[in-house]
């Protein structure tokens, strides 16, 4: 089986990634969040903005 966790390794694991972690966790992720495949979802449509991208 392949690893699930590719990406997501190089976002929070290890000790060089201890202030990723802290990141996560003040947003509310606990330890077992984190042992899960990390998912982003971008969004670029949005009717503020400060520029005319029109």
């Amino acid at each position: 089986m392949a690893d699930r966790r590719h990406r997501s390794r190089d976002a929070v694991d290890g000790p060089e990634r201890a202030p990723n972690r802290a990141f996560f966790h003040a947003m509310g992720y606990d330890d077992d969040d984190l042992q899960r495949p990390l998912v982003g979802v971008a969004n670029p449509q949005a009717e503020i903005t400060p520029c005319p991208a029109e």
